[in-house]
């Protein structure tokens, strides 16, 4: 059986929303009403191992570190002391969350180092120069007609974008 992997691509602000999330206007009965959606997106990344992958975002990329879920009591803590690897790590950047993922089920396996990740950061420029400092191999700053953008590949090999909009571009990615 052939797997087809579909590539999620998240748009993700890290430079904060500002306010409400602006929608476009229909006349169609089939939409859902204006306020449905609230602009946050909460995901989850999976990765063979939570611990390496939370060193990684949370010291060479930079996100702040929520804490490892820990299930009885469930909170977070920040130093994992259980017999068994954690299963999940939670971050955020700015008013959004996401997490670090231990697959529970075979079939999630397959989704370890999957998938295209954007993430908007205010200084671009400033933000290759902090991760470059940091020893890891990632792309030169590329261009396009919407999006000047720098990726790097997690300790999985699923590539991290961080991202600004051109100045006057035609279409706004975020």
């Amino acid at each position: 059986m052939q797997m087809i992997r579909t590539t999620l691509v998240a748009l993700l602000i890290i430079a904060g929303s500002g306010g409400a999330c602006p929608v476009l206007a229909s006349d169609s009965t089939d939409q859902p009403p204006a306020d449905l959606f609230t602009g946050q997106l909460n995901f989850a990344i999976y990765v063979a191992d939570v611990q390496a992958s939370t060193q990684f975002y949370r010291d060479v990329l930079g996100f702040e570190f929520l804490g490892y879920l820990k299930q009885n009591p469930m909170s977070y803590v920040q130093d994992w002391e259980g017999e068994t690897p954690p299963t999940y790590a939670a971050f955020q950047a700015c008013d959004q969350k996401f997490g670090l993922q231990l697959p529970q089920r075979l079939e999630d396996e397959a989704c370890v180092g999957c998938g295209r990740y954007f993430f908007r950061v205010n200084d671009l420029e400033a933000h290759h120069t902090r991760i470059a400092a940091q020893g890891v191999t990632m792309s030169p700053i590329l261009n396009s007609d919407i999006l000047k953008r720098f990726y790097v590949f997690d300790p999985d090999g699923l590539k991290i974008y961080f991202a600004q909009s051109v100045p006057g571009a035609p279409v706004d990615p975020w």
